[in-house]
C-alpha cells in the first residue's frame, strides 16, 4: 500500500471517528434537553392536576356544609319529613347539579349512631359508617372532614366522602351530612 493511500485511509478514519463523536455528543446533549423539558412539563401538569383536585375537594366540602345547613334536611331531622321524602329531596339535589352523573355518587344523612338515615340511593339506607375514620374525626373535631380515597361498596369505584356535622340553633349535634364523589 502506498503512502498516499495510507494517509487517505487514516484521514478518512479520523473524519469518520470525529463525525461519530460529534454526532454522539450532539445526540446526548439534545436528549438531555428534551428529557429536562419533558420533566418540567410533567411537573407543571402534575401541579395543575393537584390544584384541580384540591379545588374539587374544597367545593365538595362547601357543598357538604351547605347540605348540613339545609332547612329541608333539618325538617327531616326534626321529624317533619319522612325518610322517603328526605331521600327524594337529596336525589333532586343530586340531579340538579350540572355534572351530577360524572361527579356525585351519593348525598346522605348520618344519624347520631353513624348509620345512613336518608340517601339518594335506597340501598345505602342503614349502612353503618360509625367506625370509619372520617366520621370519627368529624365527631371529635366537630368540623367537616374528607376521607382518603375509598372503594365504594355499591360498584367498587374509587370515591372520596366528605361529612359535616349538623347542629341545631342551640349548638347541639343532630346528625351529619355527607357527600360521596367519584
Amino acid at each position: 500500500m502506498s503512502l498516499k493511500r495510507r494517509l487517505a485511509l487514516v484521514l478518512c478514519a479520523l473524519i469518520i471517528f470525529l463525525t461519530a463523536s460529534v454526532s454522539f455528543l450532539l445526540y446526548r446533549r439534545s436528549a438531555g434537553i428534551i428529557n429536562q423539558d419533558a420533566s418540567n412539563y410533567m411537573s407543571a401538569q402534575l401541579e395543575r392536576a393537584k390544584e384541580n383536585i384540591d379545588l374539587l375537594l374544597e367545593i365538595t366540602q362547601l357543598e357538604t356544609r351547605n347540605l348540613a345547613g339545609d332547612l329541608t334536611v333539618r325538617a327531616f331531622l326534626e321529624g317533619r319529613l319522612s325518610q322517603e321524602e328526605a331521600s327524594g329531596y337529596l336525589k333532586a339535589l343530586k340531579t340538579a347539579q350540572t355534572d351530577a352523573p360524572k361527579h356525585y355518587m351519593d348525598m346522605f344523612i348520618l344519624d347520631l349512631t353513624g348509620h345512613i338515615s336518608a340517601a339518594t340511593d335506597p340501598s345505602f339506607i342503614q349502612l353503618d359508617l360509625s367506625t370509619r375514620d372520617y366520621y370519627q374525626k368529624s365527631l371529635q373535631t366537630g368540623d367537616t372532614v374528607t376521607s382518603d380515597i375509598l372503594i365504594g361498596r355499591a360498584d367498587d369505584s374509587l370515591i372520596v366522602i366528605t361529612v359535616s356535622p349538623i347542629y341545631n340553633e342551640e349548638g347541639q349535634l343532630l346528625a351529619h351530612a355527607g357527600i360521596a364523589i367519584y
